[in-house]
């Protein structure tokens, strides 16, 4: 167990000596976007909360942007870029971070912050990024790795991007792997060229999403070596392992890339436990389910009975299980609660 700990509900800035960057072999790794949905904090909360582990509390630093994002109608911009979206009535907030933001907090603040994410949140995007300062091997080597024999993954699809100006300067080189809609992608790409020489290194963008990204929030907090887990996390997804009998687990790593990761064992996508709420299961339903409410109420020409005898509500109970019987438990008062809720100004 690592000496993390959990965030209190206050939003009390703890103190780390250490935090999630890590530079192994001449590596370094950080996290490079972090999106989290909250369904138990109202967005002036949420923002509150936020200010406060950053080191900027009140909301001086906020301003509301001009349109919405994610499908959130309302979008707050506060300190080091951080965006706090929500839409009135909905129920739920979403954070975004991106990698000039992650890039901007110092180790304390990324690691107070993902500990929060991960105690009050339900993670729906993390990634990691690895630059290695060696330049081991190109991004043309890893795709040619990829399409070999040596690879080990279920990925299908690559892809090889190049970018060059008029001139015939190059301005940009990396490949893809993996489908940007699964919960695992994976990017490299030649970060020198990218930045202009300001840093030269090869990135290894790992992007996860759903329970991969649950996953990845869990051991960025309960670890402390980011390198172990960006290894775990990126062997799961994608390894090399010489070719020959056997099955690959047994099978000895290709060197370039046990120099890169070294003896790491792949990650286990292990879900947490997480306390269902009526607050969490109303944002959901608000998201997920209204909208073909919506289509039924008025195919039904909006005539309570004919919409009722459709949802077959009477029977629904029989489909009941104990995080519905759970939400059952917290009685009338908990849904007055939330339709008494003062709703945020629209956008």
């Amino acid at each position: 167990m690592s000496s993390c700990h959990a965030v209190p509900d206050d939003g009390q800035v703890h103190d780390h000596d250490d935090g999630p960057v890590a530079t192994v072999h001449g590596t370094e790794v950080r996290c490079d976007w972090l999106a989290v949905t909250f369904h138990d904090y109202g967005e002036l909360t949420l923002r509150q909360r936020i200010g406060a582990l950053l080191g900027e509390p009140g909301f001086e630093a906020w301003d509301q942007l001009k349109s919405g994002i994610s499908g959130y109608r309302v979008v707050q911009q506060g300190p080091r870029g951080v965006l706090v979206a929500s839409t009135p009535r909905r129920g739920d907030c979403h954070l975004i971070l991106r990698g000039k933001g992650c890039a901007s907090l110092t180790p304390a603040e990324m690691k107070n912050l993902l500990e929060f994410c991960y105690v009050h949140g339900n993670p729906t995007r993390v990634d990691l990024a690895l630059d290695d300062f060696e330049m081991r091997v190109d991004p043309g080597f890893v795709l040619d790795a990829f399409r070999s024999c040596s690879a080990v993954t279920r990925a299908k699809r690559s892809r090889r991007i190049k970018e060059e100006d008029r001139g015939g300067r190059r301005l940009g080189d990396g490949i893809q792997i993996g489908s940007r809609s699964g919960i695992c992608f994976l990017r490299v790409y030649d970060k020198e060229l990218e930045s202009g020489g300001a840093r030269a290194c090869i990135r290894w963008e790992l992007q996860t999403k759903e329970r991969a990204a649950a996953a990845l929030l869990h051991d960025l907090v309960e670890h402390e070596e980011l390198g172990k887990v960006f290894a775990e996390h990126l062997v799961r997804f994608l390894d090399f392992r010489q070719p020959g009998l056997g099955a690959a687990s047994v099978r000895p790593r290709e060197p370039w890339f046990a120099d890169l990761v070294g003896a790491a064992e792949k990650a286990v996508l292990a879900q947490p436990e997480r306390t269902t709420s009526l607050a969490s299961a109303l944002a959901w339903i608000h998201k997920q389910v209204v909208p073909w409410l919506g289509v039924l109420w008025h195919l039904s020409g909006r005539r309570n009975k004919e919409f009722l005898q459709v949802l077959d509500l009477d029977n629904a109970m029989y489909r009941w299980k104990p995080p519905h019987l759970k939400a059952l438990k917290e009685g009338p008062a908990a849904l007055q609660a939330h339709l008494d809720r003062p709703s945020p100004p629209a956008a």
